[in-house]
C-alpha cells in the first residue's frame, strides 16, 4: 500500500515534468470572505466561492505497489460535517518510487464562517463500485471567516 508523504492545499503547484521537482505556492490556511447581504447562506445548499485552489499529494511506493491499481480522491468537508464535491483520480499503477497527484478546484463551497477540511482518501485494487474501498489518508483544516464575523471578533 502506498505511503503518503504529504498532502497540502495551496494556491498553485508547479511540477517540473523532467525531474518531478515540485513548487508549492501559497499554502492555504484560511480565507476572509466579504459578506454578501443579498446572498443567503444555508447549511443545506452551499454557496460556491469562486476561488481556484490546488491540492498536492505525494505518495511513496512500497514493495508490491506496482502490481496494484491505485486511486485517490479529494473532498471538502463543511463545518457541519457534510461532504461537498469530490475529485477522483483515474486508476494508476505506481511504477516510479514516488507519485505526485495535483488536483485543481475552481470554487470552494461555503455555508458560513467555520473550520473546513480538505479530505484526501485513497483505495487500492480494482473497484467497480464508486463508494467502496476508500480510506481516509489525511485531512487538512482551514478556516473561513466573513468580514462581518471578523469585525465582531475585533470589537469584543
Amino acid at each position: 500500500m502506498p505511503h503518503l508523504q504529504f498532502f497540502i492545499p495551496c494556491d498553485k503547484v508547479i511540477i517540473n515534468k523532467e525531474d518531478d521537482d515540485l513548487s508549492i505556492i501559497g499554502v492555504l490556511d484560511g480565507l476572509l470572505v466579504e459578506s454578501q447581504d443579498n446572498q443567503p447562506v444555508s447549511d443545506e445548499k452551499p454557496v460556491r466561492l469562486p476561488r481556484s485552489w490546488y491540492t498536492v499529494a505525494q505518495w511513496h511506493k512500497e514493495v508490491g505497489d506496482e502490481e496494484v491499481a491505485f486511486q485517490q480522491r479529494v473532498q471538502i468537508v463543511l463545518p457541519n460535517g457534510k461532504l461537498s464535491g469530490r475529485s477522483v483520480s483515474s486508476r494508476h499503477y505506481l511504477h516510479d518510487q514516488k507519485a505526485i497527484f495535483a488536483t485543481k478546484g475552481t470554487a470552494i463551497p461555503f455555508i458560513g464562517s467555520g473550520t473546513y477540511r480538505f479530505r484526501l482518501s485513497f483505495r487500492v485494487g480494482d473497484y467497480e463500485e464508486e463508494e467502496i474501498g476508500w480510506k481516509i489518508a489525511a485531512e487538512y483544516l482551514f478556516t473561513i471567516i466573513t468580514d462581518s464575523s471578523n469585525e465582531e471578533t475585533e470589537s469584543v
